[in-house]
């Protein structure tokens, strides 16, 4: 968590491949946050400007196409 409460995740990536991130609070229910990222072969950093103060945890899962 960075210290304005924001997340941030970061994730490798492989060229000729696409990415999705999703969240969830209970990891039973998950939002698309961001879709069709395309692969670089570099890291890849994702920050979630949703600042919800009343949420204590935030699960992450990202996706490859």
């Amino acid at each position: 968590m960075l210290a304005d409460g924001r997340r941030q995740i970061t994730f490798t990536t492989s060229p000729g491949k696409t990415y999705r991130v999703d969240g969830s609070e209970d990891l039973v229910n998950w939002r698309r946050l961001w879709e069709k990222v395309p692969g670089t072969g570099q890291p890849i950093t994702f920050r979630d400007n949703r600042y919800e103060p009343n949420v204590r945890q935030m699960y992450y899962r990202v996706l490859v196409y």
